[in-house]
């Protein structure tokens, strides 16, 4: 399946393999150069989720503004807004109509792409004045993750768009701990190492391993990270929400269970601390 014809809005993309899908050539008015691109998943109102390699001298020295909400996660190499210089990891966002004085990728930086609509580079019209959101991952601790031991997360930023962070998984082994579901869609791209995620979402257990450039996307509500998840020494991936992130763990012990005269009891849940 091609998620770039499919509206994730109605749809669970799990196991995807960013190096199986069409490449496709992007080129954003108002900048020079070209992206070569992936469509990781879309959203048929507009929203999308790429990863782009900046070809050429891809960028523009003039100051201008996005015509959308644009997020980046450089994967590798460098990306340079305005005076700020940003490499692997590290996070920008910036909203729709926020003045940037000039924007420029190194040749061959690979990057992660959220947009919000399709979009251009207005330089001609003017904008907000408002802040770029960047943030250097190196300089963010690794916080432990309630409920998973061997998981680690590094929040990046709470902006419009949604939540977003890195997860850092070392010999993790989610056999013993619980499952936990977000009330929002999630999304997930392994940067690093090796992760097996196991999924409830009304068809029984599924299982999916992800290596580099692997892909998910989960709508609200799913049963994720439980019994059969792992990681063999350590993986990095980040995640992104489409909402504010609210987490619920759910203990393999209390899942609903049919009944004959009760319907579904209600999983024994709390809250993420």
């Amino acid at each position: 399946m091609d998620p770039a014809i499919v509206d994730r809005r109605t749809t669970h993309l799990p196991g995807v393999d960013e190096a199986g899908l069409p490449v496709r050539t992007m080129s954003i008015a108002g900048l020079e150069g070209r992206l070569a691109t992936r469509v990781l998943s879309k959203d048929m109102s507009g929203p999308a989720t790429r990863i782009a390699k900046f070809e050429g001298s891809w960028g523009s020295g003039a100051t201008g503004a996005f015509t959308a909400d644009v997020s980046v996660l450089v994967l590798n190499g460098r990306l340079r807004i305005g005076a700020q210089s940003i490499g692997q990891y590290d996070f920008a966002h910036i909203p729709q109509r926020c003045m940037v004085p000039g924007i420029r990728a190194e040749d061959g930086t690979m990057a992660l792409l959220l947009t919000t609509a399709p979009f251009s580079y207005d330089t001609t019209s003017g904008g907000m004045a408002g802040a770029v959101e960047i943030v250097r991952a190196t300089e963010i601790p690794w916080e432990a993750q309630p409920c998973q031991e061997g998981r680690f997360v590094k929040r990046l930023a709470s902006t419009r768009q949604g939540d977003s962070w890195l997860s850092g998984s070392v010999d993790w082994s989610g056999d013993d701990g619980p499952w936990h579901r977000h009330a929002v869609a999630e999304e997930m791209v392994l940067l690093d190492g090796e992760l097996t995620i196991s999924e409830l979402d009304g068809r029984g257990p599924q299982t999916h391993t992800y290596l580099p450039g692997g892909y998910v996307w989960r709508p609200a509500g799913i049963l994720h990270a439980g019994p059969g998840s792992s990681a063999e020494g350590k993986a990095i991936a980040f995640h992104h929400t489409s909402g504010v992130l609210e987490t619920e763990w759910v203990d393999e012990q209390s899942m609903p269970v049919p009944s004959t005269d009760q319907g579904q009891n209600e999983p024994d849940s709390h809250a993420e601390s």
